[in-house]
């Protein structure tokens, strides 16, 4: 293992952008789980005479297509699919520790207990819903962006943007609310959230875009082709 590390981590020169990625996992990964948490939790409300119904994950959730599209836009396909397969790995560790944690008995409060399983129970469901969209949906996006910005020479961003992520929010919408509610809401219900979960993502996403510009453009003056080394951390403890 060292011998495999030691070869692969000795000296490399990267951008100092790339220093930043881990930054953009962390934000896709909270924002994943925290959409998980609030999904089960229906609302409803009314904006300019049109009816919605989401799960409350939905005010979350748009972060993450946000991140992805930034990724995609800078650092390119192969790193934003790099990410989206690490954020399955980190949610399926999540999954796992809250289920684990779980079955472990408690003597105090079973009223505090059946609070805790009213939260967490669901959020199973939700992985595998997260999973199959993610999967899916974040992958077509990457790819349509990918080829977009190769097509159209790296102009006409919101268009790209827009096009791109309208496709794959209409099918992670889908594969999502299929995979974690049909069964426990009626076919109207079923419809009715997918529909507002795709126009919400879509005003979300038209009002993000500008932002998506300025993080892009502020990556690029952080990295004025200069390259950062980064020395391996096992020969500087040899060093010392």
């Amino acid at each position: 293992m060292y011998l495999y590390i030691n070869k692969y981590i000795s000296d490399i020169e990267v951008k100092k952008t790339h220093l930043l990625i881990p930054i953009f996992a962390m934000l896709l990964i909270t924002a994943n789980i925290g959409t998980n948490i609030f999904a089960q939790r229906l609302v409803d409300f009314e904006i300019i005479g049109f009816n919605f119904t989401v799960g409350g994950g939905i005010f979350i959730f748009p972060l993450t297509f946000f991140i992805i599209d930034t990724v995609t836009e800078y650092y390119g396909f192969k790193v934003a699919s790099f990410l989206i397969f690490f954020n399955v790995f980190a949610l399926a560790i999540c999954t796992f520790c809250f289920w684990y944690t779980m079955q472990i008995p408690t003597n105090y409060s079973a009223l505090t207990d059946k609070h805790y399983q009213f939260i967490i129970n669901p959020f199973h469901r939700a992985f595998l819903a997260t999973a199959c969209s993610v999967l899916t949906a974040y992958m077509l996006n990457c790819y349509l962006i990918d080829k977009l910005k190769k097509y159209f020479n790296g102009r006409q961003m919101f268009f790209r943007l827009m096009l791109a992520t309208t496709f794959a929010e209409l099918f992670y919408s889908f594969i999502w609310v299929s995979v974690d509610m049909l069964g426990n809401i009626t076919m109207e219900q079923f419809s009715t959230i997918i529909g507002s979960n795709f126009i919400l993502k879509v005003v979300f996403q038209a009002a993000t875009t500008p932002f998506t510009f300025a993080i892009v453009n502020f990556l690029r003056k952080i990295d004025e082709n200069e390259l950062v080394k980064v020395k391996n951390p096992f020969e500087l403890k040899k060093e010392a």
